[in-house]
């Protein structure tokens, strides 16, 4: 697993240019490193195995497969990473299927600022009871 400096690095999967350059800036801004993007799945899926990022930040939908196929792609090729789903649909059921194919969290794209709070709680081994309350 890759960690830069004192932060652990992440990679950032989503079809829209300006939400992974809003992400990279809050994350860098907080002292993250963002070592790799992909605006696809199978982009994802060929490029964040060989970089072995701590954290993996994957658009629910994208333009080749869902995010919860790379999820369950990424979980196989990277058990020590810890996989967040990004979505703006805030529905209950999606973030059960979300957490049954392996992420370990849920980033509301609606609200930017519980990015980073939610990569550390990720990063803390916190459990999904808070998200799926929400």
């Amino acid at each position: 697993m890759v960690e830069t400096g004192t932060l652990p690095a992440v990679f950032l999967v989503d079809d829209a240019g300006d939400v992974r350059f809003l992400f990279r800036i809050m994350l860098e801004k907080a002292g993250y490193a963002v070592i790799g993007e992909a605006s696809s799945g199978e982009e994802a899926l060929a490029l964040a195995p060989g970089l072995a990022p701590a954290v993996v930040l994957v658009d629910m939908i994208l333009p080749d497969m869902s995010g919860l196929e790379v999820t369950r792609s990424l979980q196989a090729a990277l058990p020590a990473s810890r996989i967040l789903i990004c979505s703006g649909n805030d529905d209950p059921k999606l973030k059960m299927e979300a957490r049954a194919a392996g992420a370990h969290g849920w980033v509301d794209k609606s609200s930017a600022s519980s990015l980073v709070p939610t990569v550390e709680q990720a990063l803390a081994g916190s459990d999904w009871s808070e998200v799926l309350s929400r």
